[in-house]
């Protein structure tokens, strides 16, 4: 109950606010989409493996291992741990959303997410492949944006079950529908 009332009151804030930005909070050097925060997810976690090595509680991303290790047994660069750690710390946080005004990047409507058919492809086409730990560690990259949108994405990340969030999101996918994202749950459109 508390983390639901957390979320809507981040979503509420974010919303009094006007909001209308999908920037990603210091995740991407200077690239700030939820596109590029995505690109980066799936080069790191999902083309190398390395999301092999993490396992779900409670919808936070844990590793199998001493992180540290792992990433000097994947071989990462410096640029590429700190997305790691930083989205390791997003998951484990799900820390309070800054509000910043920036020309819209992805529909939120009615306090939802809108995901047309195309960019629910092209966000979670590789994480499919893999299986519900890489379709909600997608969910808790998008969480890491900023606004509506990382409120909402945090909220059902944290809130959900893993299998619920992968079922509906692969039931998009290969349906070739859009997803909607909510506080009340996620649904194909």
């Amino acid at each position: 109950m508390r983390k639901t009332f957390l979320c809507i009151f981040m979503l509420l804030i974010c919303s009094v606010s006007n909001i209308r930005n999908v920037e990603a909070r210091g995740f991407i050097g200077n690239s700030s989409t939820i596109s590029a925060v995505l690109e980066q997810y799936n080069n790191v976690f999902i083309e190398t493996g390395f999301i092999k090595e993490f396992y779900l509680v409670d919808g936070k991303m844990k590793c199998k291992q001493d992180i540290q290790l792992m990433m000097e047994k994947y071989e990462f660069n410096e640029s590429d741990q700190k997305f790691i750690k930083q989205l390791i710390d997003e998951s484990n946080v799900n820390s309070t959303v800054e509000c910043i005004r920036k020309p819209a990047r992805v529909k939120v409507k009615n306090g939802s997410i809108l995901l047309n058919k195309k960019e629910v492809r092209k966000y979670f086409k590789k994480a499919i492949t893999i299986g519900p730990i890489a379709i909600v560690g997608a969910m808790i990259a998008i969480g890491a944006t900023v606004g509506p949108v990382g409120a909402i994405a945090a909220c059902v990340a944290s809130t959900f079950s893993s299998s619920y969030i992968a079922t509906n999101i692969k039931k998009a996918y290969v349906s070739n529908k859009g997803l909607k994202i909510c506080l009340s749950g996620i649904s194909v459109y």
